[in-house]
């Protein structure tokens, strides 16, 4: 009966390298100094590259060539959205799609050892530098 939501918690192996990776960055790149709509475009992967060890990035999409009849527009939130008009009727429709692997930048890698809770950085550009309009928000 005394039981709370978080003792209920059961963390995976991602979840710990992902949660591992997360402080690692913010130890580096303190939330303070980001760029304010980093937050917005950076996707975290993963994947598992031995017994308790994973690969986790810190990735941003490149801004896709636009096609016929689409281009870049900003929602009510201020997110930039890609959109295209139908030629037939003139509908406008948001343009919902995944990137390419090929077409990421890589901001941050690390090696997570789950066992023991240890993190080697591989890769952790300068995010100071970053252009938000080279980018675009990943959509599912």
């Amino acid at each position: 009966m005394g039981t709370t939501v978080d003792e209920k918690k059961h963390y995976d192996d991602h979840d710990i390298a992902t949660f591992i990776a997360r402080k690692e960055f913010e130890k580096r790149h303190p939330e303070e100094e980001q760029p304010e709509w980093l937050k917005k475009y950076m996707l975290t992967t993963g994947r598992k590259t031995g017994s308790k060890k994973w690969t986790m990035r810190k990735i941003l999409f490149y801004k896709e060539q636009l096609g016929p009849n689409q281009y870049w527009e900003k929602s009510l939130k201020g997110n930039p959205v890609l959109v295209e008009k139908d030629p037939e009727t003139g509908k406008e429709f948001v343009v919902l799609k995944s990137g390419s692997p090929e077409n990421i930048k890589v901001l941050f890698e690390v090696e997570v050892d789950v066992s023991d809770g240890t993190a080697r950085v591989c890769t952790d550009i300068d995010i100071s530098a970053l252009d938000e309009n080279e980018y675009q928000i990943q959509r599912g």
